[in-house]
């Protein structure tokens, strides 16, 4: 098999636009031209849905529309140019929620898009780079587009090449970098996003016909960025016309003289939000349920995915019916200790409270009372985890819902009264569900809560 290259002054035709438009993978590209010469092309286009991880969010979808005009028919011998990619992607309500959370009102960064050439001879993987220009964040709810653009390779079929050619278009990784309005970069810094093209959709950009043709009179190495195809030879530098030809990337890498690692000093990686809560727990061993209401103020770290937070629960009236039967009161009061910590991690909420709980009040039937004072409470702090259900996704900019259950403790052998033994005996044990929704109601950051 005889490897492809790229012609060195050679006037071109536009071969696998397809190869870099593949690649350029959010977009759309308008017109062909092949070092001075309009090549005729028809057009193309492919709709393809991605999931992109990002953070603080988890996996959003991104939809990409790629339009291009392709060469039907192309001649081996013919090298093609760089052939000009815009591309559009379309961004998600939540994605742009996420990016709005941590105070971005620009977003910009790079595309490493992967597809992949199939011509008889050569299965040949392309990676192509675009830039992603600075584009505002929306205020407004909604999806929002992106452009990317760049340049495909330059490639030269040989005879041997002769026949179907298909691009097929892949995965793909964002490098992003949201910034606020003083340009300044957020408490995200420049991260990564992994996109993988949803399964069952075709993902077939372009077939062209390569034709028997001459084969070129000079031989030219073609290299991708960091790899060599080679076929059989032992030695691709020989000086010697040969017919054993690689394939060469007329890539335009921007290399500037002076390598730009730019050390800027980030923001605070801090996001404080405010909720206010609102929910019910269910005591099993006593049959009843305590409504919940109160609030959390919440210190997240961005760059750890971390939170420290203080919960608020208001004093609290629970009805019960104990031995299936009798039907009892109590009043409730909730008392931290310490922080509630926990994390957002994938647009997934933990947290982890340690709270006494303080009866003030337990009557039977309305008029029997068995406990009554300000010291009557759980022997050590009731430990409550909770976290977003299964398959939900908390959004900070609005709030959520989180669930979880947890043992309740014994009531402190002093404290209670002579009674306080029966009461915590008809309360304490697992179990016991709790249910929360967390609903944002104030930011001290510049952008306003979603709800």
């Amino acid at each position: 098999m005889r490897p492809i290259r790229a012609p060195k002054k050679r006037g071109p035709a536009q071969i696998v636009a397809a190869t870099g438009v593949v690649l350029g993978l959010l977009g759309s590209l308008v017109l062909v031209v092949a070092q001075g010469r309009v090549v005729t092309a028809a057009p193309v286009s492919l709709t393809l849905n991605y999931n992109c991880t990002f953070p603080l969010i988890g996996a959003q979808p991104l939809t990409v529309e790629i339009h291009s005009d392709m060469p039907t028919e192309i001649a081996a011998g013919t090298a093609t140019g760089a052939f000009q990619i815009n591309a559009v992607a379309t961004v998600s309500d939540t994605a742009r929620v996420g990016l709005r959370t941590v105070g971005a009102a620009t977003l910009e960064g790079t595309v490493k898009a992967n597809a992949n050439l199939a011509v008889p001879g050569l299965n040949l993987p392309l990676t192509i780079d675009m830039n992603i220009p600075s584009v505002a964040v929306p205020t407004a709810t909604g999806a929002f587009p992106t452009n990317a653009s760049g340049s495909t390779p330059s490639l030269t079929f040989q005879a041997a090449n002769a026949g179907t050619a298909t691009i097929t278009v892949g995965d793909l990784v964002m490098t992003l970098t949201p910034k606020a309005a003083n340009g300044s970069a957020t408490g995200l810094g420049t991260f990564e996003s992994a996109c993988t093209a949803a399964p069952g959709q075709n993902q077939v950009l372009h077939t062209f016909t390569i034709t028997g043709g001459g084969t070129p009179t000079t031989t030219t190495t073609v290299t991708q960025p960091t790899t060599t195809a080679t076929t059989g030879s032992t030695s691709t530098s020989s000086s010697t016309t040969s017919s054993t030809t690689s394939t060469t990337r007329s890539t335009t890498t921007s290399t500037s003289n002076s390598t730009s690692t730019t050390s800027t000093t980030l923001p605070s990686t801090h996001l404080d939000l405010k909720y206010n809560v609102a929910g019910s727990a269910h005591i099993g061993a006593a049959n009843g349920n305590v409504p919940l209401a109160g609030a959390i103020a919440a210190d997240f770290d961005l760059a750890s995915g971390t939170h420290v937070s203080k919960l608020t629960l208001n004093p609290a009236v629970g009805k019960f019916t104990v031995l299936g039967l009798l039907p009892t009161t109590a009043n409730i009061q909730f008392v931290p200790v310490g922080d509630t910590t926990g994390s957002l991690v994938d647009g997934r909420l933990t947290s982890r409270s340690e709270v006494y709980i303080k009866l003030t009040n337990v009557t039977v039937l309305g008029l029997i009372p068995l406990v009554s004072g300000q010291n009557c409470q759980t022997s050590v702090p009731a430990v409550i985890e909770l976290s977003s259900p299964q398959g939900e996704l908390f959004n900070p900019m609005a709030g959520g819902k989180l669930e979880g259950s947890f043992n309740l403790p014994s009531l402190a052998t002093t404290g209670c009264g002579w009674l306080g033994s029966i009461v915590s005996l008809f309360m304490q044990g697992p179990n016991n569900d709790i249910t929360l929704n967390l609903t944002c109601r104030k930011h001290s950051s510049t952008v306003s809560c979603s709800n």
